[in-house]
């Protein structure tokens, strides 16, 4: 997206400022006070979790045109670009039914994510539908900060030679629950 989105904005003879808030809500308003007192036309803004609406309604008072990335916000106001989680989720999931796989889990998300809950949803409404399910569905969330998350399955499933990708999940999940983590 990042790529893309420089060469459409070097297109119109602009450039690309990048900055990483790390999911801090400081770091992302020093960012935003830096653009500003820099004349910045404009602003692509992935919000940090847990951003206040004040945020929201400081941006707006500045007049400054944003758009919204990966996370929603719950304001008219912004336009928003991202990906339809609910249904990547169901066409993933009716793939590997179709390849005839029937213990499929769920793996990853904090409980507490929007994305995730879209995931599931996704995830579990190709399930009933298909009715050809005959395991359990295994949810499986993995707790924790991201490097955590990003690291989780090397502790519970060994590296495999070769192609490993069919059976990963539910091996993971097995091994979760066998050490009583899930």
């Amino acid at each position: 997206m990042t790529a893309g989105l420089s060469h459409e904005i070097e297109r119109h003879e602009m450039l690309l400022f990048l900055a990483n808030s790390e999911e801090s809500g400081e770091r992302q308003q020093k960012f935003v006070d830096s653009l500003m007192r820099n004349n910045a036309c404009g602003m692509v803004l992935c919000a940090a979790r847990e951003t206040p609406q004040t945020f929201f309604e400081s941006l707006k008072r500045r007049n400054i045109p944003a758009i919204m990335v990966v996370r929603p916000v719950n304001d008219p106001d912004f336009d928003f670009v991202g990906t339809d989680n609910f249904l990547g989720t169901q066409m993933a999931t009716a793939h590997l039914l179709a390849l005839g796989h029937r213990h499929i889990a769920f793996i990853g998300g904090s409980q507490s994510s929007g994305t995730r809950a879209q995931r599931i949803g996704g995830f579990t409404s190709k399930l009933l539908e298909k009715r050809s399910f005959s395991g359990p569905a295994m949810d499986c969330p993995q707790p924790g900060e991201p490097k955590r998350r990003r690291t989780g399955s090397r502790e519970f499933v060994p590296p495999v030679p070769g192609d490993h990708r069919r059976g990963l999940l539910s091996g993971y999940c097995c091994a979760r629950r066998n050490a009583g983590a899930a």
